[in-house]
């Protein structure tokens, strides 16, 4: 869960397309204590054409010294800075087509005042390191290539002071003691991780151990800052049933061999799902004595959730690309909310989905208004990357899905797209073959807004049908309309401007938006809204009934209706009714 304090420049080097890493190895000596710190990285590329150079994302490093492997033979190369952006390394022969190794010794700043990269907060006078990647920090710890699409294998090793503890994406593997009171820490290979998701900690931590999680029963801890152990119980003892509904849902086992939850005095976000390595803010993870409330817990495993569904969908399928990062944050946000209904009654069900897509709605239009998808190739473009839009926009439009396909299916759906492609990537067009959504998935997400549809009766004879129309201006979507009357529920996929669907019989009444998960406002007729009224609303879910109140508040009508639901059974709708009611009363009061 991240809310972006970002940046601005130049994201991927010239002549990244020509070679593809394969692994990295990074060797780096971490004291906190000091403002510097030494690294050295190794990686295996392969090289697509026979070249004398490669290009790096590098930032706020400064090589001290190169060399090239090829073909069983090195070559000493020169690393120099091009831009604030990147590291050009170069040799005297070409090499390739084929696999090389490059070696970069260098130095780097670790900053008590940065919130991205490599970075040191004192607390309670001990200094620690964390780290923070996304979305194109890791350039900050060590010359790679600093795009998603860009997933390898990593080997950590760090060399600390022998008092502290280092923490990484994978499990340790060995723990060396060296000269001057300094120890080595070797981590496993991870999986093939992008740049962004790698971490690692270092400083005078504890740990807690919960229960192991999930199918694989993956061992659990809470990192946190000295003494502060056992304010992470909580989260470490939650951490199995949080898993266990993911895994249950996905059908595929958490995908990594370890979960350590790190609690962070500070950062850029809220939480980022490093594997392995997830980090929060010390506030949201750890319950300080007294605080350990219903209201903090619950919040807390809403996080967690948003995190641990991360691993699937960014993690184990991240995004290609930047413009789609919404097939990792609207996932994570769409699938927490998933599980979070699932801890509440029945009747409850979308109701914090429809309250967060008003919000959206509300945002989504005038000049402001910024498509889901949009192309990231600058520094300065990426401040927007993880716009509220991508998390609550992206999430609305596979609520919409989930209800246009229904539940199990779109279950099935999911787990197709997520087995076809384990440690890979994926686009939007990935996306939509799984779900044969492709039409509706880009005329949602490549602009901004949304649709206005309106659903009328037409009775002749004995015969029904259902008039479905957009009404919002020339913008044309491919819009799925689910519909409730007396007599049932059914869809359409509307891409014209109208459309007649006919029925074997006339409704008494019909609600446009069945389940109330349309990312779309209704246009009420006062007849349609007076049917609904009078045989409906008994009908109507929770969720529906929270749609109708939206969209009336919206419209500026339904002071009748709005009436009858202000003293609905279910809290939200009645409260919400009420606040649209006295908002509907005084604009009629204010018209001439």
């Amino acid at each position: 869960m991240k809310t972006l304090r970002l940046i601005a420049c130049l994201l991927v080097a010239a002549g990244v397309s020509a070679a593809q890493p394969l692994r990295y190895a990074l060797d780096l000596t971490v004291v906190p204590e000091r403002t510097e710190f030494t690294g050295t990285v190794r990686i295996a590329i392969r090289l697509n054409e026979a070249t004398h150079q490669i290009t790096l994302n590098a930032r706020d490093l400064a090589a001290t010294s190169a060399l090239v492997r090829a073909a069983g033979q090195t070559f000493p190369a020169q690393a120099s800075v091009l831009n604030p952006e990147e590291m050009r390394v170069a040799w005297a022969e070409p090499v390739g087509p084929g696999e090389v190794d490059l070696e970069i010794h260098y130095q780097g700043r670790i900053d008590d005042k940065a919130m991205e990269g490599p970075y040191r907060r004192q607390v309670e006078g001990e200094w620690y390191v964390f780290t923070t990647f996304t979305a194109i920090e890791a350039r900050r710890a060590m010359p790679c290539f600093d795009e998603p699409r860009f997933k390898t294998p990593w080997r950590v090793t760090l060399h600390v002071r022998r008092a502290h503890r280092a923490f990484s994406n994978a499990p340790l593997e060995s723990e060396t003691d060296e000269p001057e009171g300094m120890k080595s820490v070797r981590f496993a290979e991870t999986a093939p991780l992008p740049s962004e998701v790698v971490a690692f900690a270092v400083g005078p931590f504890d740990t807690v151990n919960g229960p192991d999680a999930g199918l694989q029963k993956v061992p659990v801890r809470v990192v946190t800052p000295k003494g502060l152990g056992e304010q992470g119980r909580y989260a470490a003892d939650v951490t199995n049933r949080v898993m266990e509904g993911l895994e249950r849902y996905t059908g595929i086992p958490y995908p990594f061999r370890k979960l350590d939850h790190l609690a962070r005095a500070e950062g850029a976000f809220g939480a980022v799902e490093n594997p392995g390595l997830i980090n929060y803010q010390q506030s949201t993870l750890l319950a300080e004595p007294g605080k350990d409330s219903d209201q903090w817990r619950e919040k807390l495993r809403q996080i967690m959730t948003h995190e641990l569904a991360h691993q699937w969908f960014g993690n184990l399928v991240t995004q290609a690309g930047w413009e789609d990062v919404w097939l990792s944050e609207g996932f994570a946000t769409w699938l927490a909310g998933v599980m979070m209904d699932a801890e509440h009654p029945a009747a409850e069900k979308n109701l914090a989905a429809v309250a967060a897509r008003e919000r959206m709605l509300a945002a989504d239009r005038g000049p402001k208004a910024r498509p889901v998808r949009v192309a990231m190739r600058s520094r300065e473009e990426l401040k927007d990357v993880y716009s509220r839009t991508v998390y609550q926009k992206g999430a609305a439009i596979l609520l919409m899905l989930e209800g246009w396909h229904g539940a199990e299916r779109f279950q099935s759906e999911i787990r197709k797209y997520l087995k076809q492609r384990p440690f890979g990537t994926a686009t939007t067009d990935d996306l939509a073959d799984a779900l044969d959504a492709g039409q509706t998935l880009h005329t949602f997400l490549d602009q901004p807004g949304a649709p206005a549809v309106q659903v009328t009766r037409k009775c002749e004879n004995g015969r029904g049908a259902l008039m479905v129309a957009q009404t919002a201006g020339d913008a044309r979507w491919a819009v799925p309309v689910c519909w409730k009357t007396n007599s049932g529920r059914d869809c359409v996929l509307l891409t014209e401007a109208s459309r007649e669907v006919p029925l074997e019989a006339c409704p008494a009444w019909v609600f446009a938006n069945a389940g109330g998960t349309g990312y779309y406002r209704t246009v009420w007729t006062e007849a349609e809204l007076e049917a609904v009224a009078q045989g409906g609303l008994a009908e109507l879910s929770p969720a529906e009934r929270l749609t109708l109140v939206y969209d009336l508040k919206a419209g500026g009508q339904g002071r009748a209706v709005l009436g009858l639901l202000a003293r609905d059974a279910q809290p939200r709708v009645a409260q919400a009714a009420a606040e649209a009611l006295k908002l509907v009363k005084e604009a009629r009061q204010e018209r001439p």
